[in-house]
């Protein structure tokens, strides 16, 4: 079955991709890629938290070991793929 026309499945506006975005080097992303109506409470639940590791943290001695931590309670819990 045909889909009629205005249920075609492509954009009336050409968008830009990713990768031509990351080209621009832009100071913001653009508005059309913004979702200020996200939810972004955070979990009231400490194990429903997503660990969010910082790989840079892990090759600075300063911050190396308490990272490690993280990371070590990421994989066993979250595991690793």
């Amino acid at each position: 079955m045909a889909l009629a026309p205005s249920e075609s499945l492509e954009w009336s506006l050409p968008v830009a991709s990713v990768q031509e975005l990351a080209i621009q080097k832009l100071d913001m992303v653009p508005l059309r890629y913004v979702r200020d109506d996200l939810d972004q409470t955070t979990p009231s639940n400490p194990s429903l938290r997503v660990p969010l590791i910082d790989m840079n943290k892990l090759v600075n001695p300063e911050f190396r070991e308490k990272e490690l931590q993280k990371l070590r309670f990421a994989c066993q819990e979250w595991g690793v793929f």
